[in-house]
């Protein structure tokens, strides 16, 4: 326990000399005091300092386990704050980039300050908050080096206070095992984890330098799309002010959210730890009454079964989903008064500037479809009935004229989940008085230098990929740099620093304009000179994308009502993979089986033939009602005609339909005689016929998937 005498005298040393032992830089917070570290930015070689691993939060395991974070207790002593802390809780090898891993838990609510001497003393320095990827599921803030990050946001006299945020992943941040019944567990923890360390910003952010009235929103991948979501939360207003959204993944296209998003998966966990069962017979239901589905009355019970596990108990479930279909994705809508109260296109923009781009050549993703029309007509037609278009027939048509004429399959789903999504944000943002700076990252010799999960090389024609970027911003996915790198990183991230201190960046940049009708971007593609190629006034951002996506089609988009039998969603990417891991026979999903993408494939496949003889169906109603409601009806005159010979034709009528059915019956009782006499016939084909559909026959699933 320290002193009050001792605590005073702490104080008075940090206001007056908090820089002469850089071991020993200690700053006060509600919570109490934290010690800091000096970190070296490299390669600037600067000094500078962080506080990493301040605890926020209560532990989030055991009972408050799928609960909202509890704001941390006071504490006496100084916390150490010179070390990471944990992970929260995820696949290890997939979070840290490496075989062996490295350390995590529930525990994990802790967050990482980057500052400099110029900040702790001037007070009033730009703060960046930070949102790590990892598709909803991986990554942490402890895997960003920390020389990186406080080389690109402190150092070189850039004097940004960077924060960078822990969430929970996976099912502890997105398990939604009841949507519609009230329960003890809260939705949508990913935003919830975000929203408390902003909250934690604005009350804390100015012992460290930082000014709260200067916060900017910072998110790649996945953790761009988060940032997407809550710029469009009505719960995040006057939490910050400017936004960067770097490869937003899906953000706006190519991915159902629904209510019910994360249900299956997260059933599915709860049926592996053994804490409801559907079947009562074996006498194991985590249930009240026995029932076979999730109910009001058992919830609690499983919720309670739940938090009696351990976490590596849930982990090892959630790792057991790489066999199965199930997947958690994305936050959901999540009521009224939610975090995600409604879709995208019903909730309300506010105005804030923003930085957005993406690599041009995020994926690739369509090389299964290249040289094979049959396959582009099976992906066109999935995604007309799987994207709920009002004409899918329609759409599937258009869809494969522009990428068999007018684009490539192998941009199919970069143009649908980054380039029309993308655009139509920036749109979006300008409708609303937003300051948008738009770019494309287009320089395709990193080489060695970019290290994905596979540590596969990519050729030049396929490159710059996702990610391919952030290597010259926070540091991960990095190999060998050479001093083209180093200088490439320096401009690069100069670049988002100048945005993030509010500088005017078509005169930094010129003649790169704020985003309007024309679609000004900069291209950002180094020469030999270290120097960025010149934006044109006037170049269309990917123009022929959003006029098919954004314009023809997208219009007339509805959500999905019904989804295959394990699915609670749709995202396009989960069905690209399943097709290309179908037809290059092999998994090309980090956290997937092939036996997984089969069954992904076939349940697809089987929904998508529903879907269209339902369509067809109703096709032959609306065409039959057209003609009913087409037919001349009787005037007054012609009535009173007709109804003075009623009761002549009310016996003529009542005869006739007397004959009729006993001719109706003699029959029946005679075709039943003979039937009962006669082999069955093989069932009928269904009418739909797959060249309706413009796709090839269903494969043979029995070389991979058990029946």
């Amino acid at each position: 326990m320290v002193s009050v005498g001792k605590l005073l005298f702490l104080t008075c040393f940090i206001c007056f000399f908090p820089f002469t032992t850089p071991e020993e830089i200690i700053v006060k917070t509600s919570s109490g005091l934290v010690r800091g570290t000096e970190v070296i930015a490299f390669p600037s070689n600067e000094s500078t300092i962080a506080f990493l691993g301040i605890k926020i939060a209560e532990d989030t395991g055991g009972v408050n386990r799928f609960k909202k974070a509890i704001p941390v207790k006071p504490w006496s002593r100084i916390w150490n704050a010179t070390e990471y802390g944990v992970a929260c809780v995820a696949d290890p090898p997939l979070t840290y980039k490496t075989d062996d891993g490295g350390p995590i838990g529930e525990d994990c609510l802790w967050t990482n300050v980057f500052t400099s001497k110029y900040c702790l003393l001037k007070k009033n320095c730009p703060v960046v908050a930070v949102v790590h990827g990892g598709n909803y599921n991986f990554e942490s803030p402890v895997i960003f080096p920390k020389e990186t990050v406080a080389n690109n946001f402190v150092a070189q006299g850039r004097n940004i206070v960077a924060v960078v945020v822990p969430f929970r992943v996976g099912s502890f941040g997105g398990f939604n095992l009841s949507p519609g019944i009230k329960s003890s567990a809260d939705r949508n923890l990913n935003l919830q984890d975000i929203h408390f360390n902003l909250k934690w910003i604005q009350k804390e952010v100015a012992n460290f330098g930082g000014d709260p009235s200067r916060v900017t929103l910072m998110g790649h991948s996945s953790g761009a799309t988060l940032v997407e979501w809550i710029s469009l939360s009505p719960k995040f207003v006057g939490f910050f002010h400017q936004t960067i959204m770097m490869s937003p993944s899906k953000a706006m296209f190519g991915a159902d959210i629904s209510k019910r998003i994360n249900e299956k998966a997260s059933i599915a966990v709860a049926k592996h730890v053994k804490c409801f069962n559907p079947f009562p017979n074996n006498g194991k239901v985590m249930s009240l009454r026995g029932s076979t589905e999730i109910t009001e009355e058992n919830v609690e019970a499983i919720l309670d079964c739940m938090r009696n596990k351990t976490y590596q108990d849930i982990l090892a479930a959630q790792v057991a989903l790489y066999d199965q279909t199930e997947d958690f994705h994305g936050p959901g809508i999540d009521g009224r008064h939610g975090y995600i109260p409604d879709y995208a296109n019903h909730l309300k923009r506010t105005k804030r500037r923003t930085l957005i781009g993406t690599t041009s050549a995020e994926s690739k993703s369509g090389g299964f479809m290249m040289g094979h029309p049959a396959r582009l007509k099976e992906t066109c037609t999935h995604l007309g009935f799987e994207m709920k278009f009002e004409d899918p027939i329609l759409f599937s048509k258009r869809c494969f004229e522009q990428y068999s004429k007018h684009r490539t399959p192998i941009e199919f789903f970069d143009d649908l989940a980054f380039y029309a999504s993308t655009a139509k944000i920036a749109d979006d943002l300008v409708d609303v008085g937003s300051e948008v700076y738009m770019y494309s990252y287009e320089y395709q010799d990193t080489g060695m230098a970019f290290k994905n999960l596979t540590n596969e090389q990519f050729p030049r024609e396929r490159r710059p990929t996702h990610s391919e970027d952030y290597i010259y911003v926070m540091g991960i996915h990095r190999g060998p740099f050479t001093p083209k790198d180093w200088e490439n990183e320096r401009v690069y991230s100069g670049i988002v620093a100048d945005f993030i201190k509010g500088k005017d960046l078509s005169r930094h940049y010129r003649p790169w304009k704020p985003w309007d009708r024309d679609r000004n971007y900069l291209r950002i593609n180094f020469d030999r000179d270290y120097k960025i190629q010149k934006a044109k006034v006037g170049y269309k951002y990917y123009q022929d994308v959003s006029d098919f996506w954004n314009e023809r089609v997208t219009t007339k988009h509805l959500p999905l009502k019904t989804y295959p039998p394990s699915f609670d969603t749709f995202w396009a990417e989960n069905l690209m993979t399943a097709l290309e891991s179908y037809y290059f026979n092999v998994t090309t999903a980090h956290d997937k089986t092939m036996a997984a993408e089969m069954r992904i494939y076939k349940e697809w496949t089987e929904y998508l033939t529903q879907a269209a003889l339902e369509f067809e169906k109703a096709q032959k109603l609306a065409k039959f009602n057209f003609h009913s409601a087409a037919q001349p009806q009787f005037n007054g005159f012609i009535w009173e005609e007709v109804a003075g010979t009623l009761p002549v034709l009310a016996v003529v009528i009542f005869g006739t339909l007397t004959i009729i059915g006993l001719y109706v019956l003699i029959k029946c009782l005679w075709d039943g005689f003979v039937m009962s006499r006669t082999p069955a016939k093989p069932a009928e084909q269904p009418l739909l016929s797959y060249e309706y559909l413009n796709m090839p026959p269903p494969p043979s699933y029995s070389s991979c998937v058990e029946n």
